[in-house]
């Protein structure tokens, strides 16, 4: 099935754009939707209205990550910078409001993504350190600290229970007790895990995207892989899956969207970003950042240059970008 191309909705586009769009979140109530930049900068939108609510200046360059606190009252962002050394900002605000409430900085590294646990109590960050904090949010002090890595990591999630974390990065998966901080297992590879590693809704699976183009899947309590889904040799590791893991979106190098049946392994649907860019410039639009709405009904894509897109996907109706000079 091949989705339809866009119609568009924008603001005045010389208004400006985003910039590199590196992150976007849905609130768990899917209302709202946030989107951070290379330049420091979060916008906030209305799903219904596509209206701009807020805009966020963040202390340092780019937003790593995004991620809404599971009662949405929160919204937690990364943002690094370099002066001198890289400087991590971990920052946490009131969504519709714009205040801060939290503010943790790392002297020295860069932060890649950021995980709240299930009740809102914990939030995990990857760093360039070769290491994986837990910053306790009730009484702001650093909870836990797992080393053993020899790079850097990139991705992280904890399990539903919260018992649970895996952070993956260069060349190794590594799942951890989250209570006393021990190693349980590693699944080591020579290859790198760079968009994603992330726990089954059930907890009982572990799933990570590779940079050979394969997304494979291994049973927590043993540790055996059970599956090992080959997605295309242009597999850029941007990938999301929806709440019930029956469908995962990737994206390529050729700036193409795929909708895939896990069960089954194969493609369901698909959609070329086009643009009036080509050659040097073809990158710029391509998909990165991909979350499925909270009711799965919907795709929201970070596009490499100045813009989110909606995809309806399960109707194969049009979809809409959101554009805002932040």
């Amino acid at each position: 099935m091949k989705i339809k191309n866009p119609v568009v909705l924008r603001d005045n586009p010389k208004e400006g754009y985003l910039g590199f769009v590196r992150s976007i979140a849905y609130s768990p109530d899917g209302t709202l939707l946030a989107g951070g930049n290379d330049g420091g900068f979060i916008g906030l939108w209305n799903v219904a209205t596509k209206e701009i609510i807020t805009t966020i200046r963040c202390d340092y360059d780019a937003i790593n990550s995004l991620s809404f606190s599971h009662d949405g009252q929160i919204l937690a962002a990364s943002s690094s910078g370099r002066i001198g050394r890289y400087t991590a900002n971990i920052s946490m605000w009131k969504p519709l409001t714009g205040r801060i409430v939290r503010n943790f900085m790392d002297i020295g590294v860069q932060v890649y993504q950021i995980a709240f646990s299930s009740d809102d109590k914990l939030l995990a960050f990857a760093n360039n350190d070769f290491s994986i904090k837990i910053w306790d949010l009730e009484n702001g002090q650093i909870f836990k600290r797992f080393a053993g890595y020899t790079e850097s990591i990139y991705c992280l999630d904890f399990s539903p229970d919260n018992s649970l974390l895996v952070g993956a990065g260069e060349n190794v998966i590594i799942l951890w007790d989250v209570a006393s901080g021990q190693e349980i297992r590693r699944f080591s590879s020579n290859l790198n895990v760079y968009g994603f590693v992330k726990f089954s809704p059930d907890g009982t699976v572990i799933t990570a995207g590779y940079d050979n183009g394969t997304i494979k899947f291994w049973r927590v309590t043993d540790g055996q892989e059970i599956k090992t889904m080959f997605v295309g040799d242009d597999f850029t590791g941007f990938a999301a899956f929806t709440s019930d893991w029956k469908i995962v979106a990737i994206s390529d190098k050729k700036r193409v969207l795929h909708f895939w049946d896990v069960e089954s392994e194969t493609q369901i649907a698909s959609v070329l970003e086009d643009s009036a860019y080509s050659g040097q410039y073809k990158d710029m639009w391509r998909p990165t950042a991909l979350t499925f709405s909270p009711d799965n009904q919907s795709l929201a894509a970070g596009i490499t240059k100045d813009r989110i897109k909606i995809y309806h996907w399960r109707n194969n109706s049009i979809f809409t970008w959101l554009r805002k000079r932040l």
